[in-house]
């Protein structure tokens, strides 16, 4: 009887050594999707990458820190991390900075590319293959409407 206790502790351990190496493999292949996207997105946009910063899922988009550490898995199942952009003024004194929520779930040979709003509810999402450019694009030219579309709505507060 003792033979069979250890013999069925050993398969649990197992079965959680193999859900855990399964879970390891499924972050580092989401982060890598997450940072190999992000790379595009600097490129397509010609964007200077010292003005973006990335931080764990909040509303403040505060505690900058390196795309990897920022990327946390939710309740939702998605791994959320902040994207904080920064637009500019010429003379570089003035600034306007917009920050999203990204949720990325591995699909099959894809990643579903979650847009959250600050309640957390899905805006928009975009299936993607980090191979395939047209997929790729879909989700640059979304951001940079988005971007368009805060630069263009952003008014000064006059008193």
């Amino acid at each position: 009887m003792g033979e069979d206790k250890v013999a069925k502790y050993e398969e649990l351990s197992e079965q959680l050594s193999d859900i855990y190496d399964e879970r390891d493999d499924l972050e580092k292949s989401t982060k890598h999707f997450g940072i190999e996207l992000i790379k595009g997105l600097i490129i397509y946009l010609d964007y200077e990458p010292d003005k973006l910063t990335f931080s764990k899922p909040d509303p403040d988009c505060s505690d900058s820190m390196m795309l990897w550490e920022s990327i946390e898995l939710q309740p939702d199942n998605y791994w959320h991390f902040n994207i904080q952009m920064k637009i500019e003024h010429k003379d570089k004194m003035k600034w306007l900075s917009m920050c999203y929520d990204l949720g990325i779930k591995p699909k099959g040979n894809k990643f579903i590319l979650g847009m959250f709003n600050i309640d957390g509810n899905i805006n928009k999402e975009f299936l993607i293959d980090l191979n395939n450019e047209e997929e790729r694009t879909a989700f640059y030219d979304h951001m940079y409407s988005l971007l368009k579309e805060g630069v263009t709505d952003f008014k000064y507060p006059i008193e």
